[in-house]
């Protein structure tokens, strides 16, 4: 655990999915999140991090580690899909916004640590604002925590491609095709990040770019 400093700016936090470990002798995603996140750490860029095996530890984690502050941004590294954000395969989507959904008294609880129209969430997953289902997301996860909320089309790597930024009662502009095609089969498939794609930045970026 990290020693919480004395002062009373706002956090910048970051989770990762921690269970991401390779089956061969080749370091995991989990091994790979981790160390960006104390290079951030290192760098400023962040104040504290922390590897989460579900979405009830992450957001307890959150909850506890600003306990008497407000938060300025949250990352999330780790897995996505059109729509929502996972941990160890365990969906977050906009479903976790409703009263009935288990992840929701949380939410509710995290909300009230955000700075209104100022705090960014940045979801640093595949595909989780792509689609009709990530605009939807986008909106919803914007307005619910009254913040800015960020995500990306493409799949992501080194490269992070399709990189857009929502406020708080904006509509969704982008491009609903962008970031995937329709297999043969009928199936969406992501598409790579690339330096041609739309809003491409690296991953070494920690700061969000002012214009998108």
């Amino acid at each position: 655990m990290f020693e919480l400093s004395n002062n009373n700016a706002p956090l910048r936090l970051m989770i990762y999915d921690r269970t991401c470990r390779a089956k061969t002798f080749f370091p995991g995603l989990s091994f790979i999140w981790k160390a960006g996140a104390w290079l951030y750490r290192s760098l400023g860029g962040i104040d504290y991090y922390f590897g989460a095996s579900d979405w009830p530890e992450a957001l307890d984690w959150l909850l506890a580690i600003s306990h008497g502050r407000k938060i300025i941004q949250i990352q999330y590294w780790g897995h996505g899909e059109w729509g929502l954000a996972k941990i160890n395969k365990e969906k977050m989507d906009i479903s976790s916004l409703k009263t009935e959904h288990p992840l929701n008294s949380r939410l509710k609880k995290l909300r009230e640590r955000v700075i209104p129209g100022k705090t960014l969430w940045w979801f640093r997953t595949c595909l989780t604002f792509g689609g009709e289902a990530g605009m939807k997301f986008s909106k919803g996860w914007a307005e619910f925590f009254n913040c800015k909320v960020a995500g990306h089309t493409y799949k992501i790597h080194f490269r992070q491609s399709g990189l857009y930024c929502l406020n708080p009662g904006q509509i969704p502009n982008w491009n609903t095709k962008e970031g995937f095609f329709w297999s043969k089969d009928g199936k969406m498939e992501g598409l790579e990040s690339s330096i041609c794609a739309n809003h491409t930045i690296l991953c070494l970026n920690n700061k969000f770019p002012e214009n998108w």
